[in-house]
């Protein structure tokens, strides 16, 4: 085996719908390992240049390289009928690992899309595989019930989790891979819930070294579920699967980390804007239903709404703030921040009221400290060192801002309209 430090081989398999979020578990993959010689192989069918763009530009490191490997999605054409909305094909393209991954590496960490890495994955990634095919861990959340102990023939309760398994090519290559996982889920009569994890467990149980779930594979859904605080593990694995956290009226502290390393990546508004698009949709849907059902959808966008707040007041800590907008939005986020915050600055499009203090549009309640601060030109915005400054949208109908701003290079932004989802008005006269 190659020494760690010299090379670490990771593989991911995605589709072109999963492409940003598995750029956020790329990144966090290599902030918590910049000592290694990263080799990612990409599984993958449907990935264009656009996506694979942003996969590039995002791991963008001298210790990093990214490898495509087109995957013939025909290959696994009878797994198709085994499949609901939660998962894709792509979930079975693993078991060509084997098959593809270069010759001359003996191992290889296999990771799911829906995971965050807190750490370094030195020690598991050099575990001695003591003869066995895997490395892997218990699965915390799924197990051996009565339906897959009479499927599965077996009364052992090992039953492990496929997104996070360590692959010993060595003596994987020996056999027929492939051709025995189809064999497997013929076996199953393609009976498969959570698709390759049951072929895998139904084959392979016993050929998997068991290493600490706890530490690397902490299922979030436990959390949830439980009301359990993956803090109390550190763990260096998160795993979201069942919940993702770009999923919607998701709870948890652990979804707050996986949006902190997704405001790094170059896309991070675009995600914040369709995670507000799916509350939205589900909102009409649920409005359409039934409409007892609306107070749930509202729960889950004020859920979001958190959330955002939480990033946002983070990023407080250690940055100034621009506002774009004088009116009432502007003084809602005055009575919520003004003393909380160093506000640098406030543009507005109206040339009326260019060069006034914002005292002059905000009542002395509202501004604290920030009173004496002139309202300037959005071309001002131009001059602003982003990296050390966080811009807010007071505007509630945020659309042309957004373009606006678009069209001057500025990309990262908050709205305070998804930051405060209630009636403005009913927020200011809860201060005073």
């Amino acid at each position: 085996m190659k020494s760690r430090m010299e090379e670490m081989n990771i593989c991911v398999s995605v589709n072109a719908k999963y492409s940003k979020y598995l750029c956020v578990m790329l990144r966090s993959l290599i902030d918590h390992n910049q000592e290694n010689k990263i080799n990612i192989y990409v599984l993958n069918t449907d990935l264009g240049d656009t996506e694979k763009k942003w996969i590039i530009n995002t791991t963008n490191s001298s210790n990093v390289e990214i490898k495509f490997i087109w995957i013939n999605p025909e290959d696994f054409s009878e797994y198709t009928k085994t499949l609901t909305e939660r998962y894709s094909i792509e979930a079975f393209f693993r078991f060509k690992i084997p098959q593809v991954m270069p010759d001359n590496i003996d191992r290889v960490l296999y990771l799911d899309v829906d995971i965050l890495v807190q750490g370094s994955l030195d020690k598991f990634y050099d575990n001695d595989f003591e003869g066995n095919l895997f490395c892997a861990c218990q699965d915390m959340f799924v197990g051996m019930d009565r339906r897959r102990i009479e499927l599965f023939n077996r009364t052992d309760k090992r039953y492990f989790n496929s997104g996070v398994m360590l692959w010993n090519l060595q003596e994987l290559r020996k056999k027929d891979f492939y051709s025995e996982c189809f064999e497997g889920a013929r076996a199953l009569k393609f009976d498969l819930p959570c698709v390759d994890q049951e072929v895998l467990n139904y084959l392979y149980y016993d050929k998997v070294k068991y290493v600490e779930s706890q530490k690397y594979n902490y299922l979030v859904n436990k959390d949830v579920v439980y009301g359990t605080d993956y803090r109390k593990s550190s763990p260096i694995i998160l795993h979201y699967a069942g919940h993702n956290p770009w999923a919607i009226g998701a709870k948890s502290e652990a979804y707050l980390e996986w949006w902190k390393v997704a405001k790094t990546t170059p896309f991070y508004q675009e995600l914040l804007e369709e995670q507000l698009l799916r509350t939205e949709k589900f909102l009409a849907q649920e409005n359409v239903k039934r409409r007892s059902a609306s107070n749930m959808g509202e729960d889950r966008v004020s859920e979001l709404a958190s959330v955002i707040r939480e990033l946002f007041e983070c990023e407080l800590k250690n940055k100034k703030v621009f506002l774009f907008g004088a009116g009432l939005g502007m003084r809602v986020f005055l009575s919520q921040y003004a003393d909380k915050c160093d506000i640098a600055g406030i543009v507005d499009n109206d040339t009326k009221i260019e060069n006034s203090l914002i005292k002059d549009f905000a009542a002395n309640e509202y501004v604290g400290e920030a009173d004496q601060i002139v309202i300037t030109n959005p071309r001002y915005l131009l001059e602003v060192d982003w990296n050390k400054t966080v811009l807010v949208i007071t505007v509630k109908k945020a659309d042309e801002i957004k373009k606006q701003l678009r069209e001057m290079g500025i990309t990262k932004y908050y709205c305070l309209s998804d930051m405060y989802t209630k009636n403005w008005k009913t927020i200011l006269s809860d201060v005073v």
